[in-house]
């Protein structure tokens, strides 16, 4: 093993069975989610262990919050359109990574008791 790819659009999908295309339960997917932010740094933590590196595809990786939060828990690349680069990277870039690594691993360590929200996760 090389590499591994998640796909957030999917992930979130099947983690929360809740299909993002029913308008019903498109709302409950929070990539945000503590629950969310565990199971993608287990998968980094375990890549890591191998040798392999961590890639973050779909719709959250061009988010810069979210992205931010991917490097911070392990992601070594993520998947999006070149029109979302610059933004993406100013929030993400490894000059940041020591504070959303502070918050991410702060929101991980709660417990899910209501709908997660971005809020938590504001760029100091």
């Amino acid at each position: 093993m090389d590499f591994l790819s998640i796909g957030t659009n999917d992930l979130l999908q099947y983690l929360f069975a809740a299909d993002r295309l029913n308008a019903d339960v498109a709302g409950i997917p929070d990539v945000f989610d503590p629950d969310v932010l565990r199971l993608v740094a287990s998968v980094c933590a375990a890549a890591a262990e191998h040798g392999a590196w961590v890639g973050v595809c779909g719709e959250a990786a061009a988010e810069p919050r979210a992205a931010a939060a991917f490097v911070a828990l392990g992601v070594t690349e993520l998947s999006m359109t070149p029109n979302a680069v610059q933004t993406t990277y100013r929030v993400a870039s490894p000059s940041s990574s020591g504070a959303w690594h502070m918050l991410v691993r702060r929101r991980s360590a709660t417990r899910r008791s209501a709908p997660a929200t971005p809020a938590p996760l504001r760029y100091p």
